[in-house]
């Protein structure tokens, strides 16, 4: 398969552990560089936030057994494009950091699903994350709870507006915001402005979390 290239995306993949295995949650952000500050910085300061963002926004909705340990990128503005991790939140935010709501966690196995509501028509479906570290308490038969579907729902809406930037204007600022990518069956690449983030009430499994 040939490499995607999606001028002015980047592509982010926040994770970390649960239960000892690992998770990761994929991200495109459409970034544009302004001032005098260069792509590459603006990416790299792009994955800062995400760690920021996690740390301040999702980890009091999610439990301890979830550990997030750091952010990867590449750009796919280009074949070029810059590669790199982040490890270290700023601010005074403590890394790996654990998920903060109490009560006992459900197998590692056990998620959310997140649907990336992305525009309308064809060839812009919405794309979709699963998040874990959902607490027993938190469901009840195959459904998330309705209290924790608005607490999520509330984390995540400020997550989408805290992982979007606004400085084009200003010295070696950016603007970016959250897109779908989307691949033609003929190769064209496209992509859609996502507008939220939207919970799902029926859990969702990924049994690959469950063995090596």
């Amino acid at each position: 398969m040939a490499p995607i290239i999606a001028p002015g995306v980047a592509r982010f993949a926040l994770g970390g552990t649960v239960h000892g295995r690992p998770w990761v949650n994929i991200y495109d952000m459409h970034i544009e560089s302004g001032g005098i500050g260069g792509r590459d910085e603006n990416v790299e300061d792009q994955a800062q936030v995400f760690l920021n963002n996690w740390i301040d926004e999702l980890a009091n909705a999610t439990n301890p057994a979830v550990i997030l340990t750091g952010c990867s990128w590449v750009d796919l503005d280009s074949l070029d494009g810059s590669t790199g991790r982040k490890t270290a939140a700023s601010g005074g935010r403590i890394m790996p950091h654990p998920g903060t709501q109490g009560g006992a966690t459900c197998s590692a196995n056990v998620a959310v699903l997140v649907r990336k509501q992305a525009g309308s028509g064809r060839g812009s479906r919405p794309g979709r994350s699963y998040l874990v570290g959902v607490g027993e308490t938190q469901t009840t038969g195959n459904l998330l709870t309705p209290a924790y579907v608005d607490q999520l729902q509330e984390a995540l809406s400020l997550f989408l507006s805290g992982v979007s930037q606004s400085g084009a204007t200003s010295i070696g600022g950016y603007d970016s915001h959250m897109v779908v990518v989307h691949v033609a069956a003929g190769g064209g690449v496209s992509h859609t402005d996502v507008t939220s983030l939207d919970v799902d009430a029926l859990l969702a499994t990924q049994r690959r979390r469950l063995r090596g």
